[in-house]
């Protein structure tokens, strides 16, 4: 699958990603150039079709051009938290076996045996609620599926714009990724969730998609997030219960919550209540 690359032929120009902790914007067109450096990168170091790639690195520009690099060579992507202590990334490396591991930008030979499954496209680590993490292998079906329900449920369009302040490592925040350059919708990336800069990326972006669990709404309202928050036009509210009357006092702002269920095992979204 290569989406990517697919959006840099249509909409080379168009705004793709905003790096809010690095500062800058990069078009299709920049970030179709950024995978293919990877993608070659890793090739030279003997990465193979099928090969599983672990990346620990914050949500950004190289984060995105390392999905998209993957997904265009046939690599596992498999994306590793950056706040979990080491014996538990140490875990996680153990567990997936990956050929290559690339960490602070740089990418480093690891024991894992060459030529894996090439049917998946990322393996997503769930949370751990119920027991150990376990990795969830997904194919680029899934991903695309997932990628196509997630705008038919939104109606969403080109126009829209998604803000992206989960983890990236969850099946969550990697979905947006796959969403942006599906549909052509631009996405600014947040490295973590801070209640202030979400704010001042959703005015300054003028973003209209947001996916958030709702501890993170009630931050987000509580800091004075009122006027900005009621400019998106579908707030994804998954990850975690959202009361019932919650939910309505929501609505009864002019908030468009959209309570949602998923799972990693499904790439995202299993069922969405529509704006």
């Amino acid at each position: 699958m290569d989406l990517l690359r697919e959006r840099s032929h249509r909409d080379g120009p168009r705004r793709a990603l905003v790096d809010a902790g690095a500062g800058f914007w990069i078009s299709w067109f920049d970030l179709d150039g950024l995978a293919t450096a990877w993608a070659r990168r890793l090739e030279r170091l003997g990465v193979q079709p099928g090969d599983r790639v672990a990346v620990r690195e914050p949500a950004g520009a190289r984060f995105a051009a390392l999905l998209f690099a993957c997904l265009r060579q046939g690599y596992a992507f498999v994306p590793l938290p950056m706040r979990a202590p080491q014996p538990a990334i140490q875990r996680l490396l153990a567990d997936c076996g990956p050929r290559v591991l690339v960490e602070d930008g740089e990418p480093a030979l690891r024991g894992g045996a060459a030529g894996g499954a090439e049917g998946d496209a990322c393996i997503v680590y769930t949370s751990g609620t119920t027991g150990p993490p376990k990795g969830v292998r997904l194919t680029a079906a899934n991903l695309l599926a997932s990628a196509e329900g997630c705008q038919e449920s939104l109606a969403s369009t080109a126009d829209d714009r998604w803000l992206l302040c989960l983890a990236p490592h969850h099946v969550g925040g990697l979905a947006i990724l796959v969403r942006s350059a599906a549909s052509n919708q631009p996405v600014t990336v947040l490295e973590r969730f801070e209640a202030e800069r979400v704010l001042e990326a959703l005015a300054r972006e003028r973003c209209t998609l947001l996916s958030l669990v709702p501890t993170m709404l009630v931050r987000l309202l509580d800091a004075g997030g009122l006027e900005p928050l009621l400019r998106v036009r579908a707030i994804l509210l998954g990850g975690a219960p959202a009361p019932a009357d919650h939910v309505r006092a929501w609505a009864r702002l002019g908030l468009q919550v959209c309570p949602t269920y998923g799972l990693s095992e499904t790439g995202s979204q299993v069922a969405t209540v529509p704006p």
